[in-house]
């Protein structure tokens, strides 16, 4: 068995937690967005969908990076596994609080450890907590719950800090960083 082999799968841990968390989440709703959705269409994925209209916007037509004239329409906006893939993150917060109606959620999904992934040159950032908690409050979000990405196995991350002899906020081995992401619920 070659390496490839032993690496590849069907979904990642980080995917899988993605899926976990989608499958608590019960939509009501009249109008809904899903941001980058082509290929992944959220409605199938969530524990309940009652949702009169539901939009897929997604490239080239709807780039983050660029300022939208879209305002006040959507009661839910979806925005998974794109973030990575913007350059301009504040403008793409801006843009995604825009289109929510008063008291509008978005869920959002983003990564802070994850490996270079297609398109190739298309793979831009990765947000801290602090990243993540700076640009929904900059953007406008009033309030949000920021959820927890663990790696399956914290030790090897551990292992890579302290092999590599890089210095946390606490050196202290339980205390080093354990999350390759976040999954974030954010109301206007």
């Amino acid at each position: 068995m070659g390496i490839e082999t032993l690496f590849k799968r069907s979904n990642s841990y980080s995917r899988m937690r993605l899926e976990e968390w989608l499958q608590t989440l019960e939509i009501d709703a009249e109008a809904v967005a899903d941001v980058g959705a082509k290929k992944s269409p959220v409605q199938h994925r969530v524990k309940s969908w009652r949702v009169t209209r539901y939009d897929i916007l997604d490239l080239p037509e709807y780039d983050l990076n660029k300022e939208w004239e879209i305002y006040e329409v959507y009661d839910a906006v979806f925005c998974l596994e794109v973030l990575e893939y913007v350059y301009n993150p504040l403008q793409a917060m801006k843009n995604l609080h825009r289109m929510l109606k008063s008291a509008g959620v978005l869920y959002a999904s983003f990564h802070f450890i994850y490996p270079h992934h297609g398109p190739r040159s298309r793979d831009y950032l990765r947000y801290t907590q602090w990243g993540v908690d700076k640009l929904l409050e900059e953007a406008g979000f009033g309030s949000w719950e920021r959820y927890s990405r663990p790696f399956k196995r914290p030790w090897g991350i551990a292992l890579f800090y302290m092999g590599e002899k890089m210095k946390g906020l606490d050196n202290n081995l339980g205390q080093l960083h354990g999350d390759q992401g976040y999954l974030v619920k954010a109301l206007k």
